[in-house]
């Protein structure tokens, strides 16, 4: 897609010192083209991740630009529009300048990590090193992103694409270690993968109750929130104690948010 767009790597390196607004908006517009097409490979293979597929495109390095938040009217002053957001790298997680679709993108690049992880040919044990500083930049990013809820939406989707990935994460860290595994290492490994789902379930029911009641637009959240309140009803209903009330509101929230995806992006039937 991005071959016959015309577009490469090189737009996420542009020179933004340009002589006038309109070619520095196509400029970002190409440069979110881009981010746009990895961003949507990655969400769709992490769908795809027990068939062991891998992203075809290459992650960019941290010193890549991170998109712009655009306006959607053509009428506009392009400087305005994106104040600071054009020159942020990837890299750069804690500032206030990163677009909504910037946090969005460094939330995607963990998922890319967690895809090659559970992807890799290496010994387990090693995966399962690996995982756990990876778990440690989720959770730390999970907890920025939530201090910038000031505004309402802005980060929802970077919000359900990071509690998927916790869910692939470490369902994968479950799957590889045996249930019969006594030693402490491993152990302490299966307590600590259950208790990010456990974390990454409640999250998400208190997000699907959040939207249920108060958020008429669905279309602010990533379609990987439906696949995370689908994970998150079978968790529940499967794991904690159904007479429990508040585990019962848990999962009705969790079916109505589901419902409302279903009926947003309702599945076409056969055309034969």
């Amino acid at each position: 897609m991005a071959n016959v767009l015309g577009l490469g790597r090189n737009q996420l390196q542009g020179d933004e010192d340009r002589p006038d607004n309109e070619s520095l908006m196509k400029t970002l517009e190409e440069r979110n083209v881009w981010w746009s097409i990895i961003v949507m490979e990655r969400l769709v293979v992490a769908e795809l991740a027990e068939r062991g597929q891998l992203p075809t495109t290459k992650f960019p390095p941290n010193n890549f630009y991170l998109p712009a938040d655009l306006p959607y009217n053509q009428d506009h002053d392009a400087e305005a529009a994106i104040g600071f957001q054009c020159a942020v790298p990837l890299g750069l997680l804690h500032s206030n300048n990163v677009s909504s679709f910037g946090r969005q993108v460094q939330a995607v690049s963990m998922l890319d990590q967690s895809l090659r992880i559970l992807g890799s040919t290496e010994a387990s044990l090693v995966s399962l090193r690996v995982t756990e500083g990876l778990d440690e930049k989720l959770q730390a990013f999970l907890t920025l992103i939530m201090r910038e809820y000031h505004v309402p939406g802005r980060q929802c989707g970077a919000n359900a694409i990071v509690i998927r990935t916790l869910f692939l994460l470490h369902q994968g860290v479950l799957d590889q270690l045996c249930d019969g595994a006594v030693e402490t290492s491993m152990i302490r490994k299966k307590t600590k993968s259950w208790a990010a789902i456990d974390s990454a379930a409640k999250m998400m029911s208190d997000i699907a109750g959040h939207h249920t009641e108060r958020v008429a637009n669905i279309d602010i959240l990533p379609i990987c929130a439906s696949y995370n309140a689908q994970i998150a009803t079978k968790h529940i209903a499967a794991h904690q104690d159904h007479t429990d009330q508040s585990v019962c509101a848990a999962l009705q929230s969790l079916e109505s948010f589901d419902k409302a995806f279903r009926q947003r992006w309702p599945a076409h039937e056969s055309l034969e």
